[in-house]
């Protein structure tokens, strides 16, 4: 009985925590998105001598539409930034094919523009979505500008910003595109190799995270099951419920430091 008590005691305080972690980073800026897309127009109406009202002038490019609000619902908020990760994992090990496609494509004669469109056809979701909604952007009268950076926006990754920057740059500056895409392409295909060698190096340190954490845990439910008298004094006294609460507390902070070291950017 006590073993099960201390075990809904850890599993609702470590809910509640990580519930109130993700709450304080929630909140949907509607306003201030709504704001910045409203910026670049006129006064967008006007009325004609028989009373209807008409539009007079927009800007000259066709506004992006705006982003899906982030749902507030805690438990929502991590299984939308969940599958954002899957996602952002299946575009990056799309995205060396994809530059390699555009090289052939840029060497064969075709348009920067072409080459995105033959990504967009020939590679699988996510990355051909991405890559056709850019398209289509342009299609409709957006810059190459803002429809890259739009996708850069939407998918926020770190090889994916390289890529547009360099883009960007060589439209201004001029060069050969062809080559500086392979030379991104063999930068990312090296990043890539190198994390998973990491992560491979790391794996000790991972584990011993999960020890950490299961450990206590696991050692509190052998002791209540063996001696149930023993363990009863910390769920009945109040020093009891003190040294939970700090022991507690110093696992997770032992568990963050943990991740803070293994976790090693490239």
């Amino acid at each position: 009985m006590v073993g099960i008590f201390l075990l809904t005691f850890v599993t609702v305080t470590l809910v509640s925590w990580f519930a109130l972690r993700i709450w304080s980073k929630s909140g949907v800026k509607i306003d201030k998105r709504l704001q910045q897309h409203a910026v670049g127009y006129s006064q967008p109406l006007a009325v004609e001598e028989s009373g209807e009202p008409i539009v007079v002038s927009i800007r000259s490019t066709p506004p992006r539409p705006p982003k899906e609000p982030k749902p507030n619902h805690p438990i929502s908020r991590l299984l939308a930034r969940k599958q954002h990760k899957r996602r952002q994992e299946a575009f990056l090990k799309q995205i060396v094919d994809a530059l390699t496609l555009m090289c052939s494509s840029l060497r064969a004669g075709y348009s920067f523009i072409q080459a995105m469109e033959t990504v967009a056809k020939e590679m699988p979701a996510p990355l051909g979505e991405e890559f056709g909604q850019a398209v289509h952007e342009m299609s409709l009268g957006v810059t190459v500008e803002e429809s890259l950076t739009a996708m850069v926006e939407r998918m926020e990754l770190e090889d994916l910003e390289l890529l547009v920057t360099a883009v960007l740059v060589q439209r201004q500056v001029g060069g050969n595109l062809a080559e500086v895409l392979e030379k991104i392409a063999h930068t990312i295909r090296e990043r890539i190799r190198i994390q998973g060698e990491i992560r491979t190096l790391t794996a000790q340190g991972r584990i011993s995270g999960w020890v950490v954490g299961l450990l206590p845990l696991g050692l509190a439910l052998m002791i209540s099951t063996v001696n149930p008298a023993y363990m009863s004094l910390l769920v009945t006294r109040p020093i009891g419920w003190v040294l939970l609460g700090l022991g507690l507390v110093s696992q997770l902070i032992g568990i963050m430091i943990i991740r803070k070291i293994i976790q090693i950017e490239v």
